[in-house]
């Protein structure tokens, strides 16, 4: 059999803005009923998310996106797919041989983490070879969709569809339009009224005892009790050899020399009044132990000093004047890892300071409409944003992948700043969108094993 080798990388075709195409868009767009009178059509189909009506209507950017089954697809394929003629069918392709290479340091691949995700230039090779320019893509485990981006970026069309509702909110960021004059001049209004709220939450005074310095980032350390004298110990002081930027599986205890590791210790544990939840909850135990920081454009590092822990006490015992989540983390060895650790539930996973912070990111976001954007925005930095990231000297190592491990040294990593940075790990995602002219993607949230799939993708030219 005769095998076809590429090695060039694809490179994107040009949108071609025909009156007719846009006359396919209007025509699908006039043929959909509203979202709200379609729900109770879509509702037992296996994968349909469980929440209120009014939540999925809002997720929703129908008809290129439902956060639901998407009840549009079979009008979608009726109006831009290319009816399957077996007796007058002549598609063929050589299968496709080559060495495929891509690495995940695209500014679009990096635009939004997930744990499952291929780089999309790796699936153009693929789409490339199998279809031809105007053919329908379909994915029915998109995760966050970079098949859609492939398919666009080729001038195809894609079908996509997830049981994930996270993913399929990435999904539509990933492939809509958007207008990026309006998108960097709302994310700088927030970034001012972030700053106003919240900027006093992440200062720290200069080690002359006079001049302010904005915080980068707070190391936070486990505190642990030694089981020869029953004392407690900062990790961090024990274990951290600053100097070599490591941490030693074997140390001291501070308090009476005896020979340790973290295993042979229990971890300390404070109880709180969490009124959030409106109960009592027993936590591990942990402080800050150094700040990174800025004085004008020069970095330092300090310790912790008086200052900042009353400034720490004083976010402690105010209250988030804004809504956040306080969802219990769901049944499962993974999902409840850190109940022992008094991790029970969602807003559990973040600083008092950093919760305050996020709740009010999410606030003002829904102040502008359409929000999807801005909403992609701060869910992308909520990993970063987390108890999660773990500590190294001289980098940010991320999180522990496909798991929801809190380490015992930790990054807080100053939100304000996080929201500032954020628009340039997304800007190549959006000087991409605003080269289409088109939305030529339509995303699906529901389970790929339901029959609900329209009977076209049967008769359809279809990859």
């Amino acid at each position: 059999m005769e095998q076809t080798t590429l090695d060039a990388e694809p490179k994107a075709h040009v949108k071609k803005d025909t009156a007719s195409t846009k006359a396919k868009e209007e025509e699908f767009i006039k043929s959909c009923r509203p979202l709200k009178d379609m729900l109770d059509s879509v509702r037992d189909i296996e994968g349909c998310p469980i929440g209120k009506d009014e939540d999925i209507l809002a997720q929703s950017d129908a008809p290129w996106y439902t956060a639901c089954p998407n009840p549009y697809i079979n009008e979608f394929i009726n109006v831009f797919g290319k009816p399957y003629e077996e007796d007058t069918d002549d598609y063929e392709r050589k299968p496709f041989v080559s060495d495929l290479s891509e690495g995940k340091n695209d500014p679009i691949y990096n635009a939004h983490s997930y744990h499952t995700k291929v780089p999309h230039k790796a699936i153009m090779k693929f789409i490339e070879h199998y279809t031809d320019e105007g053919d329908i893509v379909f994915d029915g485990f998109c995760g966050t969709a970079m098949t859609g981006v492939a398919a666009q970026l080729l001038n195809r069309k894609a079908v996509l569809s997830d049981l994930s509702p996270a993913a399929t909110f990435i999904a539509f960021n990933y492939n809509t339009l958007v207008d990026v004059h309006e998108f960097e001049q709302e994310t700088k209004i927030i970034l001012a009224e972030v700053e106003k709220e919240c900027g006093w939450m992440y200062e720290t005074l200069h080690t002359d005892g006079k001049t302010k310095g904005r915080i980068n980032y707070t190391v936070w350390s486990d505190v642990f009790i030694c089981p020869y004298c029953n004392q407690e110990y900062v990790f961090w002081e024990a274990a951290v050899d600053e100097e070599e930027g490591k941490v030693n599986e074997e140390y001291t205890c501070p308090n009476c020399n005896a020979n340790l590791t973290k295993r042979s210790c229990s971890r300390s544990a404070n109880e709180y009044f969490d009124s959030a939840i409106n109960q009592n909850v027993i936590r591990v135990k942990q402080v800050p132990v150094l700040i990174n920081y800025n004085v004008g454009k020069k970095r330092y590092r300090k310790k912790i000093d008086e200052n900042d822990l009353n400034l720490i006490k004083k976010i402690e015992e105010s209250a988030i004047p804004y809504w956040f989540p306080t969802n219990r983390m769901p049944d499962g060895d993974e999902s409840r890892r850190n109940d022992k650790y008094g991790i029970t539930h969602v807003h559990h996973f973040y600083t008092k300071r950093n919760l305050w912070a996020l709740s009010f990111l999410a606030n003002r976001i829904q102040k502008f409409q359409p929000s999807a954007a801005l909403n992609f925005m701060l869910t992308g930095i909520l990993p970063r944003a987390s108890l999660m990231h773990k500590w190294k000297k001289g980098q940010t190592t991320g999180i522990t992948t496909g798991t929801l491990y809190v380490p015992s040294l930790i990054y807080e990593f100053n939100i304000r700043k996080m929201w500032e940075e954020r628009p340039r790990y997304v800007k190549e995602l959006l000087k991409m969108r605003s080269s289409l002219k088109y939305c030529d993607s339509i995303i699906s949230t529901q389970s790929s094993a339901s029959n609900y799939y329209p009977k076209q993708l049967n008769r359809l030219h279809l990859h």
